[in-house]
């Protein structure tokens, strides 16, 4: 039966001469690494999202920030459902002047999956339905 230390790979697959080693103690590193994980932190939930000035907001802009900036997070959320860390996504929403209609902007540092893309398009689709058939106004 392989034991734990067994199954460990070795840190050092370069030669001493090119190894990342030379330039630091690395029990050291190893001590520290340890101490690290051994106090088990899990850091906590971090907003840095600033709340936005209401005197430099247009009143005359039909939705509001916080609607705006939840609709945003609502978006971003959905478009980051890639069960990897490495998914980032930002998403900006802005009613059109021209037409009534809203711009949503989605960004995402792995491209956008086709998955995200098609539900997204699904459920704009129905928006849009509905939109057409609606008769409320969106100012406040």
């Amino acid at each position: 039966m392989e034991t734990a230390k067994e199954s460990v790979l070795d840190p050092d697959t370069a030669t001493r001469d090119q190894s990342i080693w030379n330039d630091f103690n690395r029990e050291s590193f190893e001590r520290q690494t340890q101490a690290i994980y051994q106090k088990q932190h899990v850091a906590g939930c971090r907003s840095y999202a600033k709340t936005f000035p209401s005197s430099r907001y247009d009143k005359s802009y039909p939705l509001s920030f916080e609607v705006e900036r939840s609709l945003a997070d609502d978006f971003a959320f959905i478009a980051a459902c890639q069960p990897k860390v490495e998914y980032v996504t930002a998403v900006t929403i802005e009613l059109t002047k021209d037409e009534p209609s809203i711009l949503v902007r989605l960004a995402a540092n792995e491209g956008v999956s086709p998955d995200v893309q098609s539900s997204l398009n699904e459920l704009f689709s129905v928006l849009k339905g509905h939109a057409s058939r609606s008769t409320l106004s969106l100012t406040r």
